[in-house]
Parts: structure tokens; C-alpha cells; sequence
């Protein structure tokens, strides 16, 4: 199994559009830093990663504060609070979905 690992962006990256495809988060809640980044979780050397959001904030803010205990290789360093992000634009390659 791949080696697995929290990457974390800023939020002035995720919230603003570049060119191609995106998925869009619209007024989702988030797992955020003390330096104001979001948190996504996947194997090192995949682009495809799971972003540490949800509509619901109780989803967010209760796997937070588990996810040092239940994982600990994967803990959130800096980890600060949840924050509701108003729009989140993640890029996404279509190849990854073509096999």
C-alpha cells in the first residue's frame, strides 16, 4: 500500500480559479491550519487526494479531533479549527478517471 500523508494548501491558492476543470466547494466546511491552509489526504505520489471537508460541520470537527489518536501517521500538524470557506476550487485531471 502506498505511504499516505496530509498535504496542505493555502486557502488563498484553493479560492481562487486557475485554468481547466474544477470541483467546487461551495460553503463547505474545512480542516484548517494555523497559517490559514486546508487539509487533503492520499497516497504520496497520487495527484488524486481527498479533501478534509464536508457540508455538515460536526462531520468535520468530530474526525478532527479523532484523527491524531486513530491516526497518528497522518495527524494534522498545525491543525487549528474547522472554517466554512465560502467557494474551494480543486483542480481535476481527467485522466485520472480514464484507466
Amino acid at each position: 500500500m502506498a505511504a499516505r500523508a496530509m498535504r496542505r494548501y493555502p486557502i488563498s491558492e484553493v479560492t481562487e480559479p486557475k485554468g481547466g476543470l474544477h470541483q467546487i466547494y461551495v460553503n463547505y466546511w474545512w480542516a484548517t491550519s494555523n497559517d490559514d491552509e486546508v487539509y487533503f489526504y492520499g497516497p504520496e505520489s497520487s495527484p488524486m487526494l481527498s479533501p478534509q471537508c464536508n457540508s455538515n460541520e460536526f462531520i468535520v470537527a468530530s474526525f478532527d479531533k479523532r484523527a491524531a489518536n486513530k491516526y497518528p501517521d497522518t495527524h494534522f500538524i498545525n491543525y487549528r479549527d474547522t472554517r466554512q470557506i465560502p467557494l474551494v476550487f480543486v483542480p481535476v485531471n481527467m485522466s485520472d478517471y480514464i484507466h
